[in-house]
């Protein structure tokens, strides 16, 4: 048997092994590589001026924005941001995304180490692997949003405990660990995490008949231990904030899903999701999931059955909370695609021990060999767009085309090769150069992408700065963007809108957020003219979204230029 193939022997030494070490590296470049090169955008930039408002403020028990508060959900990927920006200098896009690298990066270890207690070094390679080459993880991973950070708390809560069971090792070890990161998901995103973790491991004691083990010291110890992990932030909040605004932080985000209820959008959304998921956020690897449809494949899974039991179990406990919601994302799931990568790594190891003429096989060579024909079709379509029709959206210098060709060429062919030796090894290397077709394409042709289209409000707000006096400061009439204030890097005080005194300020420059519930120019209660307009969308477009307003009052002596 390849020693690639043999199940784990019990040792203690898997983070030693070079598979692992392999996969960091090779994703660490995958994922550092333009990691600032597209401009801060969506909700990046309102994590981003939390963390921002931490540093100026000490305060970092009470997520502000203008120094008021605000109950988007607790703030622990907020505190990440900021402890990086402290060491880093400055919040920008590094600060922002770096957290949620590290945070996959954590995530890949973790599902590893999983995988070795029960897998080969095959079947835990290619679970990890093929987590961060999800298409969703590339995008996620890769910018300042919760997503991946709270996936690594969730998905770990419940690997970890699975894992301590698997190795045998302590039980107050195993429970007070796994509530302990089932806590920190909770700061980080809310109510959802301890909903996963409870509903996933207590079901599947009941399931396999060990409820027992839920009736133990260690489990209460756990269960201290998450309440003690959330009491460090909870009281001092509680104490500044009060128990109705506790509340409030962890469903503010919440309550949002539930926004469109109706019949239609209820029944599309339940009939697309599951389809989404399959055929979109976990491609390519998702296809290894149809492998469980069949009979025979779950009769040949022996040793690794109640592994198998417990991903699904987890699945089934978690996959309501985002199905039922007429108006939830895709990306709301992300915590739960560790368990699909595993479920993949445990497919691609029971196909890799079939014989090498099964069906099995032959299905896996021709999958393979697709994967490589995709790398190679991309790079030629993106050679070919360059050269016959250089304005189109897709296409690129030269340069960068014909190199980017050349590479996705000799992956593909490394790929049609490997899908020909069915060995460990051979699978190993068919994932891994699917894997850096993906990585390179998210990283260096979608980011040149999104470069072309994305609005360049960096630039536009370093021009504003220019044209506004030292001395005198900037504010804003209602809440400003969050985009807006991170970008600008002052505070800038909020006014109300029906009286802003500006003089009690001691200024005559303003701003004010233009969008479907904000302010209009007609809003404003005195004279003044435009200085600047900025917009805070994340692409360019003629309909404009969100839009800031910078205006500059005018004396009565003064003619005013004042916009409709």
């Amino acid at each position: 048997m390849d020693s690639d193939l043999k199940p784990h022997d019990g040792g203690r030494m898997w983070w030693r092994e070079r598979e692992l070490w392999l996969l960091l590296m090779l994703l660490g470049g995958m994922y550092l590589t333009n990691l600032d090169g597209i401009t801060i955008r969506g909700e990046e930039s309102r994590r981003g001026r939390i963390a921002w408002e931490m540093l100026q403020s000490g305060n970092w028990v009470v997520p502000t924005m203008q120094d008021r508060p605000v109950f988007y959900r607790p703030p622990l990927q907020n505190a990440l941001i900021a402890s990086v920006a402290a060491v880093h200098g400055k919040v920008d896009a590094w600060s922002l995304r770096l957290p949620s690298v590290a945070a996959v990066l954590l995530t890949v270890v973790m599902i590893y180490g999983y995988g070795r207690s029960f897998l080969s070094k095959l079947g835990a390679f290619a679970a990890a692997l093929g987590f961060a080459s999800m298409g969703q993880v590339l995008e996620l991973g890769r910018l300042g949003e919760t997503e991946a950070v709270f996936t690594l708390f969730v998905a770990g809560s419940l690997l970890n405990w699975r894992w301590c069971l698997n190795r045998q090792t302590s039980p107050w070890l195993m429970w007070t660990s796994s509530y302990a990161l089932a806590a920190a998901a909770t700061l980080t995103k809310g109510p959802q995490a301890p909903m996963y973790f409870v509903g996933g491991v207590w079901l599947f004691l009941l399931v396999t008949r060990r409820w027992r083990m839920l009736c133990t010291l260690p489990h209460l110890a756990g269960i201290a231990v998450a309440l003690s992990v959330l009491a460090v932030w909870q009281i001092p909040y509680a104490m500044q904030m009060g128990l109705e605004q506790s509340f409030k932080v962890y469903v503010g985000d919440v309550a949002s899903r539930f926004g469109d209820m109706r019949a239609m959008t209820v029944i599309k959304h339940l009939v697309s999701f599951p389809l989404e998921i399959v055929f979109g956020s976990l491609l390519p690897w998702s296809l290894l999931l149809l492998c469980y449809a069949n009979r025979r494949f779950r009769q040949d899974l022996g040793r690794l059955r109640e592994d198998v039991l417990f991903l699904f179990v987890c699945i089934g406990i978690s996959f309501p909370s985002v199905w039922i919601p007429a108006t939830a994302s895709l990306r709301y799931y992300m915590p739960m695609f560790p368990i699909f990568a595993c479920l993949a790594g445990i497919a691609i190891e029971r196909i890799a021990a079939y014989a090498p003429d099964s069906a099995w096989s032959t299905l896996f060579v021709r999958y393979q060999r697709t994967l490589a024909s995709i790398a190679l079709g991309t790079g030629t379509v993106i050679l070919v767009a360059s050269i016959g029709w250089p304005n189109l959206t897709m296409s690129q210098s030269i340069p960068f085309a014909v190199g980017y060709f050349l590479a996705c060429l000799a992956l593909a062919v490394v790929g049609w090769w490997a899908a020909r030796r069915l060995s460990p090894r051979g699978i190993m290397i068919g994932m891994t150069s699917t894997a850096c077709f993906l990585g390179l394409t998210y990283s260096t042709q979608l980011v040149y992408v999104r470069q072309k289209i994305s609005e360049d409000a960096p630039n536009a707000i370093a021009r504003l700065r220019d044209q506004l006096p030292d001395e005198k400061p900037l504010v804003s009439v209602g809440p400003a963007h969050h985009l807006f204030l991170l970008l600008y890097g002052e505070p800038v005080v909020q006014l109300p809108v029906d009286r802003p005194n500006l003089d009690q300020v001691g200024t005559d420059y303003f701003c004010f957020w233009v969008w479907s519930g904000g302010v209009k120019p007609a809003d404003i209660p005195f004279e003044w003219e435009q200085v600047a307009m900025i917009s805070c969308d994340r692409n360019r477009s003629p309909r404009r979204i969100d839009t800031m307003i910078v205006g500059r009052r005018v004396r009565s002596t003064q003619v005013a230029n004042r916009p409709e």
